[in-house]
């Protein structure tokens, strides 16, 4: 169905078998919303959300977290309010990451920024990798980076610092 190729074309795969054409639209029309208004830049109630020149962006339920430039923006879903604009990358952020903890963001220029989602405040500068960081990912207590210089590396968040392993590809 159209619903089954939009849901394939936006999240890269084919939706759970058990739902229905009505579910599958829904979650599509829902997904193209939500994230049209942080990519494109624009909300539905003609306010202005985002910036021209986002390059990475996360969301959850309640936030969105943007990398604009040399900065990480923090906004939340339902005011459409911008709640913070954290400051410390000295390059373009390539990626952004966050959990209910702990925001990461990757810079061109391979800096890895450890911040807090409760202060929002940097705790963390780390030369994380050779290349440009291409992308962050929270698990548990973990942020595992990957990068342009062909390594994978896990970071411990609550201790702040690289943990044993490192995979080269």
């Amino acid at each position: 169905s159209l619903w089954t190729r939009l849901h394939d074309k936006l999240f890269g795969t084919s939706p759970e078998s058990n739902w229905g054409a009505k579910v599958v639209k829904h979650v599509v029309c829902k997904s193209e919303r939500k994230a049209a208004r942080w990519l494109d830049g624009e909300a539905p109630r003609t306010s202005r959300v985002g910036f021209a020149n986002t390059s990475a962006i996360c969301m959850d339920d309640t936030h969105v977290v943007s990398g604009d430039g040399e900065n990480v923006r923090v906004w939340v879903h339902r005011t459409d309010r911008r709640i913070k604009t954290l400051k410390g990358h000295t390059s373009n952020v390539s990626c952004v990451e966050f959990d209910a903890s702990y925001i990461s963001s990757g810079d061109v220029t391979g800096f890895l920024k450890i911040w807090s989602m409760d202060e929002l405040k940097s705790l963390k500068s780390i030369r994380a990798h050779q290349e440009p960081i291409s992308d962050a990912l929270h698990f548990n207590s973990l942020c595992i980076t990957s990068s342009l210089d062909g390594t994978i590396k896990f970071w411990d968040l609550t201790m702040l610092s690289i943990c044993p392993a490192v995979l080269c590809l």
